[in-house]
This record gives C-alpha cells, structure tokens and sequence, in this order.
C-alpha cells in the first residue's frame, strides 16, 4: 500500500498526552500538521489565532467536554469539520455530535487504518508538485511563525498562563521536527513564566531567543 500524503492543519485535543502522542504520530506520518491541546478551553484559545483544516475532538474531557468545546468552535465561525474522538461510541452521543454539526466519530483505541480513512475524506491530498517532507517543514515553521506572534502579545501583557500554554505547544510539537534550538528556547519561556512576576527581565530575554530561533530556522 503506498504511503497515504496529505495536507492540512489538525487541531487534536485530548487530554491523555500518550493517546495524544500516538494518534499525533500517525497523523504527521500522513504528511499533516499537529496542533495539540490538553483541554476544550486550551483548544478555543489556539483556535483564535490559528487557522485548521480539520479537528479530533475527546468527548471526555476535564472543563468543558468534547460537546461543548464543538457547540463554541462553530459559535465563534469555525466550519472546519470536528470528529469526536471517544471509547463511549453510543447512539445518542453520535446524534447529538451531528446536532452540534459535528462530522464524524472515530473509536477508542484508535485504529491506524479507520483513522487515515477519515483524514482522506476530510483532507486533501499532498500537491505532486512539492515533496511531502518539505511541504510539512514549511507549514511547521508557518506554525511556529504564528505561535511566536501569540506568544509575543502574552509577553507583552504578563499573560502568564497563555505564555504557559503556547510555550508547552510549541516545545512539544518542536520535537517531531527535530527543532532543537526552538525547543530549548521556548523551554527556558516556560520555565521563567512559571516563575512569574520574579523572572520578567529573563522572561523577555527568552521570548527574543525564541523569535530568534525561529528566524534562523526560516532561513535555512
């Protein structure tokens, strides 16, 4: 069977990181980008600024659930379309799901094969006019571009729990892109703004390192 390539941006939110690590792995196999986020209220946030292609929504999650996390996606103009994720696979979540304009479900334990056949639907696949590992690089750096221009206003406004949130994202999804020099930059953000108001000097340094960074990778 050839190697499924697509393209597009997926928001997953889930909150167990080993499922969220597995299914994120299958999913940048197929060539797409991997938003991650532990939570509902985490995911409306990121949505703010960042445009997708598709979203794995979990049912279960803490705070807001899977139900309302879809009901405020579409509230706020989002029509990208949101499969839920979840072991509970019952009629009348189903139903409601499709109320809430909600596209599909996939079932816990996920299945590799079950799973790329809903990112075929829903996704377009891969230009044959650009190689599929340059194509994802270059919506992963656009990726950090975005998330760096989120990060800044956090920083500039002490917003230091978005600061936390955006800085964990962009460390984790650094590595599937071996982007060391970002990771370890937006580590050193996270760690001082979990230091809060002692560390804003430092703060702002590690913000700069992190714009930095960026740019170097750009340039290559």
């Amino acid at each position: 069977m050839n190697k499924l390539q697509l393209e597009g941006h997926l928001l997953l939110v889930e909150d167990a990181r080993d499922v969220r690590m597995v299914i994120t792995r299958l999913v940048e196999y197929a060539g797409v980008l991997v938003t991650g986020c532990a939570s509902g209220e985490e995911a409306l946030r990121v949505a703010q600024s960042t445009s997708f292609d598709m979203a794995i929504i979990d049912l279960g999650l803490p705070g807001i659930s899977g139900f309302e996390t879809l009901e405020a996606l579409r509230g706020a103009g989002h029509h990208f379309p949101c499969l839920a994720l979840s072991g509970d696979s019952t009629p009348a979540n189903h139903s409601l799901w499709l109320e809430l304009n909600g596209q599909g479900f996939i079932s816990k334990p996920v299945a590799r094969r079950g799973l790329y056949d809903d990112l075929e639907h829903w996704l377009a696949p891969m230009s044959e006019a650009s190689p599929p590992t340059g194509s994802l690089q270059a919506r992963f750096i656009s990726s950090m571009i975005e998330s760096s221009g989120s990060l800044r206003e956090a920083v500039q406004h002490r917003n230091y729990r978005e600061i936390i949130e955006i800085a964990h994202r962009m460390k984790g999804t650094c590595g599937a892109f071996k982007a060391s020099e970002v990771a370890s930059a937006a580590a050193q953000v996270l760690r001082y703004a979990q230091d809060g108001e002692r560390q804003t000097e430092r703060l702002d340094r590690a913000y700069s390192e992190v714009a930095e960074a960026i740019g170097r990778l750009s340039a290559r």
